[in-house]
């Protein structure tokens, strides 16, 4: 059987400054979904300001570390 890795997600707060909008992650790590809807709505509870609102977005192929791309003669260019 093969083994499924659990997707990951980031924590997005979107904020309005200046007329514009701004996103920032939350924290530098990706978490799994049931981590992160309980920080989602830890973080939704303790907004009071209306200009701010918390998002997930998921991690897609998150590799900290990805081998070269390596190039073979049929992919030269000449």
């Amino acid at each position: 059987m093969e083994d499924k890795k659990e997707d990951k997600f980031f924590i997005i707060k979107k904020y309005k400054f200046l007329k514009y909008d701004n996103y920032e992650i939350m924290k530098s790590k990706p978490f799994s979904l049931t981590e992160a809807l309980r920080m989602l709505l830890a973080y939704d509870q303790l907004n009071d300001n209306k200009d701010v609102s918390y998002h997930l977005n998921k991690v897609d192929s998150f590799e900290p570390y990805e081998d070269p791309l390596v190039l073979n003669k049929d992919m030269e260019i000449n």
